[in-house]
C-alpha cells in the first residue's frame, strides 16, 4: 500500500454523530479507487466484515463499463482506520490523506471495484472515470476493532434494498434494441388503439392480465427471435417497423375475432376473476398465443405466402376455461397450472386450428 490524498467535504449525517467519526464525501478517480481500496479478505469466518466479492457481479460491471459511453456509478462507501490524517484546506474542504500503514475496504461497491479494475485492463483510460466516495474514518487503529460499526453499515445498506422487477427494468432500459423495441411496440398497439394493449402493465403490476415482462416474452415467440436476435434485427428501422405491423395485425385478430370482447373487460373484479379463470389471460396463455403466431408466420414463409391471421378466429370456438377437461394433466393439474405447459397449450391450440406443426413448433 501507499499514501493516497483525497479532497471533499464533510457530512453531517447520523453516522457521524452517532459514533463520533469523520465521513467525508470525496471525489476520485477509478484508478485511485481500484489502488487505494483492495477488496477486503477474511481468512476466519468471525472476522468477516463484507460479503464475498461475486465474480459474476463484477464481470457484469466490467461489460457494462466497456459496452457503455455513458456508464455512471451510484457513490460508494468505504473504510479507513484512524491512521488516516484529515486537515482543513479552505472553509468546508478537507484534505484526507491514507498513510500506507492505514487499513480499509469498501463496504459498500467492491464489486465496481473489481468489475472497473478488470475493465481498465482493457480501457486504460477508464482509469480517469471519476466516481464518488463516502470516506468514514474510524476511532480505532484496526478495521476488526470497529467491526460492528462496519457490519451494520453493510446491513444498513443492503438489507433493505428492493431489486427493480423485470418489468420495469425492460421499461426503463433504453440502451438494448429489444427492450426499446417491447415498449416501442406496446406504445404502438395504444397508439392503434387496441384494448389489448390497456392489459399490459408497464411496471409488473398484477393489476392487469399481463405484465411487459410477460408481453416480452409473446414478442419472443410471436417473432421467434430472442432479447439477443433482436438487439441486432431490431437495429433496422425497415424490420422493425415491419414486425410493428405484424404485431398489430396478430393482436387485431386476436380482440376482435378470436376473443372478442374479452379485452374489454376493465373492471378490477373482471380481470381478477379472468386471472383465475381463463387461460387467455394468464401468462402461459399469452406465450401459447405468440408461439401459435409463429407457427402461423413459418407456414406462410415455407408456402411463400403473406401471413393469414384470421385462422385465429377459429379459437373462439375453444373453452379457453382452466376447469375445462382439454387442459386437464397437460396444462392443468390438480386445479394448478404447470410450469413450462404454454409450449402443450400452444399445441393444443394448433390441433383445433388445424396447423401443419413443423418440427421447431413441436421442439424436436
Amino acid at each position: 500500500m501507499k499514501n493516497f490524498t483525497f479532497y471533499g467535504l464533510p457530512t453531517n449525517d447520523g453516522l457521524a454523530s452517532a459514533h463520533g467519526l469523520q465521513v467525508i464525501n470525496v471525489t476520485t478517480t477509478l484508478g485511485d479507487l481500484v489502488d487505494a481500496f483492495p477488496i477486503h479478505k477474511s481468512e476466519r469466518d468471525e472476522d468477516l466484515l463484507q460479503r464475498k466479492l461475486t465474480k459474476s457481479r463484477s464481470d457484469n460491471i466490467k461489460s457494462y463499463l466497456l459496452g457503455r459511453e455513458d456508464a455512471i456509478f451510484p457513490q460508494l462507501a468505504g473504510f479507513v482506520s484512524s491512521q488516516a490524517i484529515t486537515e482543513t484546506v479552505h472553509g468546508m474542504f478537507r484534505k484526507i490523506t491514507l498513510s500506507a500503514d492505514a487499513q480499509r475496504m469498501l463496504v459498500d461497491g467492491q464489486g465496481r471495484r473489481e468489475g472497473g479494475r478488470k475493465a481498465m485492463l482493457e480501457c486504460p483510460e477508464l482509469a480517469e472515470m471519476t466516481v464518488d466516495l463516502k470516506l468514514i474514518v474510524l476511532n480505532t487503529a484496526t478495521l476488526l476493532e470497529s467491526a460492528n460499526i462496519i457490519r451494520q453499515v453493510f446491513s444498513d445498506y443492503h438489507k433493505n434494498v428492493v431489486k427493480p422487477n423485470s418489468s420495469i427494468n425492460l421499461f426503463f432500459d433504453s440502451a438494448k434494441a429489444s427492450s426499446a423495441f417491447y415498449v416501442r411496440s406496446l406504445k404502438y398497439l395504444e397508439d392503434c388503439d387496441t384494448a389489448f394493449a390497456k392489459k399490459i402493465s408497464r411496471d409488473g403490476a398484477n393489476d392487469r392480465f399481463y405484465t411487459l415482462a410477460q408481453y416480452k416474452t409473446f414478442v419472443e415467440k410471436l417473432t421467434g427471435m430472442t432479447s439477443k436476435e433482436m438487439d441486432k434485427t431490431m437495429l433496422d428501422d425497415s424490420v422493425s417497423e415491419m414486425w410493428l405491423r405484424v404485431i398489430a395485425s396478430f393482436v387485431s385478430h386476436l380482440e376482435n375475432e378470436a376473443f372478442e370482447g374479452l379485452f374489454e373487460k376493465n373492471a378490477k373484479a373482471d380481470v381478477t376473476a379472468l386471472k383465475k379463470s381463463n387461460l387467455v389471460c394468464c401468462a402461459i396463455g399469452l406465450e401459447a398465443l405468440g408461439r401459435v403466431g409463429n407457427l402461423i408466420i413459418d407456414n406462410a414463409l415455407a408456402e411463400q405466402v403473406k401471413p393469414d391471421f384470421t385462422i385465429l378466429a377459429g379459437l373462439s370456438e375453444l373453452n379457453m376455461d382452466r376447469e375445462a377437461g382439454i387442459w386437464q394433466n397437460s396444462v392443468i393439474l390438480d386445479g394448478k397450472i404447470l410450469k413450462g405447459s404454454a409450449a402443450k397449450l400452444s399445441m393444443k391450440m394448433a390441433v383445433h386450428l388445424r396447423l401443419q406443426m413443423s418440427d421447431k413448433f413441436l421442439g424436436i
